[in-house]
């Protein structure tokens, strides 16, 4: 499982390309600093091959996040896992 985030330059939005071997149930999350989660962005199966997941910067209330690092976190169903920071400029 790879991803490379690509944050947006004018607002808080970020792109994350994944690319899977095989289908798998994936779960793509964002975490403050505390490790609490503020947004599930994905969860579910995709299929083998290359993938675009969104994120527009907001919690899971709808609310704009603030500026600070956060944690982009993919995990698969067989264990498998890839974290990223991701810093926030308001």
């Amino acid at each position: 499982m790879l991803f490379r985030e690509q944050m947006g330059p004018q607002s808080v939005s970020a792109t994350i390309p994944l690319a899977l071997p095989h289908p798998d149930v994936v779960r793509v999350t964002v975490h403050d600093a505390d490790g609490r989660t503020i947004r599930t962005i994905f969860a579910g199966l995709l299929e083998a091959g290359a993938h675009r997941l969104g994120w527009d910067g907001l919690d899971a209330d709808g609310r704009e996040i603030a500026s600070g690092s956060y944690y982009l976190h993919v995990a698969g169903s067989a264990g498998e896992t890839s974290s990223r920071t991701l810093t926030v400029v308001r």
